[in-house]
Parts: structure tokens; sequence; C-alpha cells
């Protein structure tokens, strides 16, 4: 993410993945400089697309006990960071659209991979699909007050220009709002590496990446939430 040569190798993995049926090999480094955590040999973007398109990951149609009160715990911390009301929002990686139900955005757009997923957000049309807009509206700028990526950065192989390239679809004074496991320290609620994800941030390192694109950080957060299914410990 830094732009520095030089790694030091943490583990190697073999993972089956059974949609694809195959077997891939994943090495997990640390760059020396900044201290990032990243795969260093992810599959090609392209790949990586089509492996969550065609997912078989159990996929619910509403949010349950757990996810309805961590819901409620990102909209407080929306709100307390005074980014709460927004006009159009857009969430990459939606699931079943239920946390852009809950911030009810005047417009809400979404993006999903999956389409089990899809089938889901489909049967909602009070949320727009950003692609389907997007074709329809041709030369017309598509615009949001905040976008939204949860559990979502931490799949990306280059979050760098993945960021530069959505920031373009922010107004003047618009934000992200972005939750990834958390790596600052490592204890038994720390994620495993596991295939999914390429990137493995810290508080520092996530920081990092949305200054040195060129955005301001107004406010972040390290939490544990043993009972939440994305992941105990998250930023």
């Amino acid at each position: 993410m830094c732009g520095e040569a030089h790694r030091t190798d943490i583990i190697t993995k073999r993972t089956l993945l059974r949609n694809f049926k195959a077997e891939v090999s994943q090495t997990y480094s640390v760059c020396n400089a900044c201290q990032f955590i990243f795969t260093h040999n992810p599959l090609h973007e392209r790949t990586l697309t089509e492996y969550y398109a065609s997912s078989t990951q159990e996929r619910r149609t509403e949010a349950d006990a757990n996810e309805r009160r961590h819901i409620g715990e990102q909209l407080s911390f929306l709100k307390k960071s005074l980014l709460s009301s927004c006009g159009a929002a857009l969430e990459v990686g939606a699931n079943n659209g239920t946390f852009l139900e809950a911030l009810a955005p005047k417009d809400a757009y979404y993006i999903e991979l999956n389409k089990e997923s899809l089938a889901i957000l489909e049967r909602k049309p009070h949320l727009k699909n950003f692609h389907t807009v997007l074709k329809k509206s041709k030369n017309v700028a598509v615009r949001f007050s905040q976008i939204i990526l949860l559990h979502t950065l931490e799949h990306i192989v280059n979050p760098k220009s993945f960021i530069n390239h959505w920031k373009r679809y922010l107004y003047e004074g618009g934000g992200f709002f972005v939750e990834v496991p958390d790596f600052t320290f490592a204890d038994e609620d720390t994620d495993e590496f596991i295939f999914e994800h390429v990137n493995f941030f810290s508080e520092k390192t996530l920081r990092k990446l949305f200054t040195d694109c060129g955005l301001s950080v107004v406010a972040s957060e390290i939490s544990l939430d043993r009972k939440y299914p994305a992941c105990p410990k998250y930023t």
C-alpha cells in the first residue's frame, strides 16, 4: 500500500474453493515499512469477482437479532460522527440491503456481486441497483453523500486505486463509512488469515489508506462484539 518493496512473509496456506473445485495457495505478508498485512499473491480480480458471484454461502433475506443490534451500533457511531443524515447513499457489497434500509437515505443504491444476494435485493424496489441506474442515466453524473463499505475493503486487491475510483462519486463534503476486521493487535478475537480476505487492516494502516488518497478521517474506533457474525473485532 505504501510502495515499499520489502516484505516479510508470515504464513502460506492452501484453501479448497468448492465452487471452483480447485485448491489455491496464498502467502500472507507484512510490509517492512508501514506494517500493512496483505496477501502477497492474491487471485486476479476477475477471478475473485467470479468466485464471489458464484459463492454458495447462505444468505439471509433479513437481518437476525445480532445483526439488527450491530446495525444500531453502526448508526449510533455515524450519528456521533455527524455522518448519519445523507441525501443519497451507495453501499458496495450490500448483501441483503438491511443496513441501507436502516440508514434510510433519501436515495439508496447498492452494488452486489453474489447472485443469491442480488436476487434478495431485486425484491426490494426501494433500493436501486447502481449499475442499472448508471446505464440508464448515460452521461448524467451520479453522486453520493455517503459510500458504505461494510466488510468489503478487506476483499479488495488494490485498496488505494479502489478508494481513489469511488471518491470521485462523492459530493463535496461527502464521506465513506467503512468497517473492516481489525488487526491492530493479535489476540483470540482476531480473525484468522482466510482466503477471501486479501488485506488485513489495523486502525493505523486504514487511516493511512484514506489520508494517502487525499481524504480526512473524521472518526474511528476499534470495537469488540463476540456475537457479531462477520467478525468479533473490527475498526
